[in-house]
């Protein structure tokens, strides 16, 4: 029985590999070379979320001046660190991607009224900063269509240890005083916007740059070599491998 599994695996696995094009060279890719690529991508993900949209926050809360109702809208990303970034691979194609101790600050409106009579309520910008910040996601390497590589975000989990609210403007010197009580309020509506905003950078900007990646090179007036993917990557114990089809082509006669 155990020689019959191991058989059909066999098959399956040969199936598999028979559906694709054999590669004409095969890059290895280790630790340090994806080290290299987290190293590369890292500024272009910040300037990404400097710039990305944040939908807006209202929540209901008890606070010393009663039951309010406050909304934060309009937000900026003024901060961004998702330095301590670290990268590993998984199996059998997979990238796991951990952030530790992320930070990310914002600008933005708020606005509260009280529930209950009388109705008041005041206006004005707050600053909100977000820190140690846990993200694990599992990336999902493939291909796409035309041969380019592509990432997708299989799973993300995150959590914010601290978030620090300073209020400006109206009566914000006796909002400050209970800040506390709206920042744990807060933790749990930035932590649901975290993964939402992550996947969105990675399935989409990133896979735009990807798409975007020439895989095509002259070698003179005449030829060209094609180095577009022939398989999806493929982890094997501590490496990634990346199969291409490595020809070249006459170019009046592609």
């Amino acid at each position: 029985m155990i020689m019959l599994r191991v058989f059909l695996i066999f098959c399956l696995v040969h199936m598999e590999l028979a559906a694709y094009a054999k590669p004409g060279f095969r890059i290895q890719v280790s630790q340090k070379g994806l080290d290299y690529v987290r190293d590369v991508l890292l500024p272009m993900a910040t300037d990404s979320i400097k710039t990305a949209h944040i939908s807006d926050i209202e929540k209901s809360v008890d606070t010393p001046i009663g039951h309010i109702t406050f909304k934060v809208s309009n937000a900026k990303v003024k901060d961004v660190d998702i330095s301590q970034t670290s990268v590993k691979l998984g199996s059998p194609s997979d990238v796991v991607a951990t952030v530790n101790k992320g930070l990310i600050a914002v600008d933005a409106n708020w606005h509260y009224r009280k529930n209950h009579w009388p109705h008041i309520s005041d206006s004005g910008w707050v600053h909100i900063s977000a820190s140690e910040i846990s993200i694990n996601l599992n990336l999902r390497i493939g291909m796409n269509d035309k041969g380019n590589p592509s990432v997708s975000t299989a799973s993300c989990s995150v959590d914010v240890g601290k978030a620090d609210v300073t209020f400006h403007g109206g009566w914000s010197w006796l909002y400050n005083l209970f800040s506390g009580t709206i920042s744990d309020s807060l933790k749990s509506a930035i932590r649901k916007q975290v993964c939402p905003l992550v996947k969105k950078e990675i399935n989409n900007d990133l896979n735009r740059i990807l798409d975007t990646l020439q895989l095509q090179s002259d070698i003179d007036d005449h030829c060209y070599i094609d180095y577009s993917l022939v398989q999806p990557p493929l982890v094997v114990k501590d490496a990634l491998f990346v199969n291409g089809k490595g020809e070249i082509f006459d170019k009046a006669n592609p």
